[in-house]
């Protein structure tokens, strides 16, 4: 994204570059038949933490936020790159009920994203338990996670691309969280080029598809109102767009769009949609730039 707030801060850490340097990749390799990780599942070697993924290894460093808003002694922050990829929920096309209401496949409240964000078990409403290896988990200590102020997370149709989006959820309380459509495309980011969102060399082996200048797409938890499958997404180009999936072929290629996210040519992989998280932290001793 574009440093139009012209303010950063780092907080946290996640696999991100890519490790080439061969002396170091020997190294981790010979860990790696030692089983030597700590708690987070990441390898420590010379003082640094690295994530093997796929027989690669990632260097762990602070995670690079952009400063939305500063409140009194309270920050409002969503990562300058795309860190991950996460389903938005796995079961694209099925409609839900609980509690007697049908939920519908572009719902945020239950949806596979929101668990996975906050570390919650999602078992209840047909997604995954995430509960202690969810996205606060992994980037956050324990201390750094007594930063982050739970949030009351406006899911109205007012925060969506019309007021009256029949798909709009409740409002949820949570640690962390993805932006809405309109704080995408009008409260924080007004261009193409500004929402604009590079990828991290783990995000990209993750398979979030990229095109180029490295940029990528990331999910939005706000619903489209055209269809009850379809969810906002911001796209490589800077777009924010609704997303529906669907398959077809072209030209001998086959472009796969589904609940994974992305459009590409079948001769890459990476055809994930990503995720860039937004938490709300007490200023305390992070570092701003």
């Amino acid at each position: 994204m574009i440093n139009k707030f012209l303010k950063f801060t780092t907080f946290g850490r996640y696999p991100q570059s890519k490790v080439t340097d061969i002396d170091v990749i020997k190294k981790l390799k010979e860990l790696k038949l030692l089983n030597i990780y700590n708690k987070y599942d990441y390898i420590e070697y010379g003082g640094k933490e690295y994530k093997e993924y796929n027989d690669d290894y990632y260097l762990v460093e602070p995670i690079k936020w952009i400063i939305l808003e500063s409140n009194d002694n309270t920050y409002k922050l969503v990562s300058e790159v795309v860190l991950d990829e996460c389903i938005f929920y796995y079961g694209w096309l099925d409609e839900r009920d609980i509690d007697d209401e049908t939920i519908y496949p572009n719902n945020y409240e239950y949806s596979n994203i929101r668990a996975w964000l906050n570390g919650y078990d999602g078992t209840s409403y047909n997604v995954n338990n995430y509960t202690g290896i969810g996205f606060i988990d992994i980037a956050f200590t324990e201390e750094e996670r007594k930063l982050i102020i739970e949030t009351l997370v406006d899911n109205s149709g007012s925060t969506s691309k019309s007021k009256y989006n029949r798909y709009a959820c409740n409002n949820t309380f949570d640690k962390v969280y993805l932006l809405s459509y309109q704080d995408a495309e009008n409260k924080y980011f007004t261009t193409d080029e500004e929402r604009e969102t590079e990828v991290t060399d783990y995000a990209k082996a993750r398979g979030v598809a990229t095109i180029y200048d490295d940029n990528g797409c990331f999910w939005l938890r706000s619903p489209d109102d055209d269809y009850s499958e379809y969810i906002f997404h911001e796209n490589e180009y800077g777009e924010v767009l609704g997303f529906k999936r669907y398959n077809y072929n072209n030209s001998n290629k086959t472009y796969i769009v589904d609940y994974f996210g992305g459009v590409i040519p079948s001769e890459t992989s990476n055809s994930y949609i990503g995720v860039c998280p937004v938490i709300e932290q007490l200023n305390n001793q992070n570092k701003s730039q």
